[in-house]
């Protein structure tokens, strides 16, 4: 059955070579065990999961600072054996990953799903599993991926004095996290005392163990936050914090707090951990992002089909972040996936086995390409779709009339089903606007401009004036002769 809203972007054999490899594997005899129980329950996109974390980790050098924390899959079927409900999060529903990012590029090179209760995790020792909370081996385990001397920050699900200690003395990292004060290992309960709870935000005691070199630091925020560290000390520094809008909340009317930005003291561990604690939450707001998620968008029964959409944006969201690192001014999230997009439908297949525009092509294919002839074009659409800023630049583009109606911008509004087959493409002309005169309408367009409805001198009936040079005289920009073919309008863009 044809569907027109592809067919219009995609050949058939383009669309085949896609679906091909789009395949979740069916459940075989050894995802079972002897009484018929099912081992692995992801076991549908067990490969692309292993082939994620073998890629992610491989293409990414793990630095200092990283982030260790729990994302979340929408999901509110009841036929899912690992979904949970959380109702303090902002998806109550869904399936679990445990993901470890660097806090600052916000780049996800460590992935764990959740299984459910009894969760084991590949390669882990049985006196591990038989002893430490199930917290202390997720942090062991993404500790055992990381170079020595890395730096982790935690919440308080994950973080014990236990974690920090075997963190040190089995993989030389450090870990840095707030923590629950009903954990054993830290004299909580005298750090804590009634004068700090009724005290100002940034009072804090602190404690030295100085044979495993643990800081501990209760600090007076909101409420009474403790932290540990086996890196970082409680040497004073400032933070600024507090809300700066126009209008106080009730919640901070009925607490009596000082209202607008702020300074006061604190240890160092705070200042840091609020720094690069926040890595997974950046990154699960990119793939999250409205427009920008397949997951969010698409409508799935079955659970592992939205497993397999959200680990695919986190792909997405990981190139995007490799693909900025190799050009700092490579700033536009929109960009990259709408060159994604275009790569997915092009129908063009270059020699050198490279799908896609030039600008996501790795520089030795782009040579490469410099030094050879353009190979023959096995597929080619008969009017391919060409993705263009809004306003060109002057340089790259000649400042021309042309037939608004003609411009390849204007038939892919038509392609995309934007405007109707029929509309008129006749808009007020802007230099006759300027100038006071009565409503001249025009369907002639500078090129260079950005689409500007100009008055066409050699086809207007009434007079002699020209809009083109006048505007384009009052706007100090040199204009470029050239020729007026239409075959010339946008194939000078790339």
């Amino acid at each position: 059955m044809r569907a027109d809203d592809y067919s219009m972007f995609m050949s058939r054999n383009r669309f085949n070579l896609i679906t091909k490899y789009m395949y979740l594997n069916h459940a075989s005899a050894e995802h079972f065990d002897a009484n018929g129980k099912l081992l692995d329950p992801y076991h549908k996109v067990r490969p692309l999961i292993t082939l994620c974390k073998k890629t992610w980790l491989e293409n990414w050098n793990i630095r200092q600072w990283n982030a260790i924390d729990e994302g979340k899959v929408a999901y509110s079927g009841t036929m899912c054996p690992v979904r949970i409900y959380d109702p303090d999060k902002p998806i109550k529903h869904g399936i679990k990953f445990f993901c470890g990012n660097n806090s600052l590029t916000r780049y996800y090179w460590g992935l764990e799903p959740y299984n459910g209760s009894g969760h084991r995790i590949v390669g882990e020792d049985d006196w591990d599993y038989l002893n430490l909370t199930f917290g202390e081996r997720i942090v062991l385990y993404f500790a055992s991926l990381c170079p020595a001397y890395a730096e982790l920050f935690t919440d308080r699900f994950y973080t014990t004095p236990r974690a920090v200690e075997l963190c040190f003395e089995r993989h030389n990292t450090f870990l840095t996290g707030t923590m629950m004060t009903n954990k054993p290992g830290m004299p909580w309960a005298h750090l804590c005392n009634f004068d700090q709870l009724n005290s100002q935000r940034g009072f804090y005691t602190w404690a030295w163990e100085p044979k495993k070199n643990l800081w501990a630091i209760m600090w007076k925020d909101r409420n009474v936050v403790p932290l540990i560290s086996n890196r970082y000390g409680v040497k004073p520094e400032f933070i600024e914090r507090g809300g700066g809008g126009k209008y106080k909340t009730a919640k901070l009317k009925a607490s009596n707090a000082p209202y607008g930005r702020y300074r006061f003291k604190t240890g160092r561990m705070v200042v840091l951990y609020n720094k690069y604690m926040g890595g997974t939450d950046l990154w699960d707001k990119m793939r999250m992002a409205l427009f920008y998620s397949i997951e969010a968008v698409s409508h799935c029964h079955k659970w592992w089909q939205k497993c397999f959409w959200g680990i695919i944006d986190g792909a997405l969201v990981n190139a995007f972040i490799c693909w900025r690192s190799v050009d700092p001014k490579r700033r536009s999230h929109m960009r990259f996936l709408a060159a994604i997009h275009q790569a997915l439908v092009n129908n063009d297949f270059d020699h050198t086995g490279t799908w896609g525009p030039k600008s996501l092509m790795a520089p030795e294919v782009s040579r490469r390409l410099a030094r050879k002839s353009p190979g023959k074009h096995t597929y080619s659409p008969k009017n391919p779709i060409v993705m263009l800023p809004k306003v060109q630049s002057p340089g790259n583009v000649k400042h021309e009339l042309v037939v608004m109606s003609k411009t390849k911008m204007w038939l892919n509004k038509i392609r995309r089903k934007e405007i109707k087959a029929n509309a008129k493409a006749n808009k007020r002309c802007v230099q006759c606007k300027l100038d006071g005169k009565p409503d001249s309408f025009t369907k002639w367009v500078c090129l260079g401009c950005g689409y500007i409805y100009l008055c066409n001198a050699k086809t207007k009936r009434k007079g002699n004036q020209d809009c083109f040079a006048k505007y384009h005289q009052s706007q100090k920009i040199h204009i470029l002769q050239g020729q007026r073919e239409l075959a010339r309008q946008l194939e000078l863009v790339d």
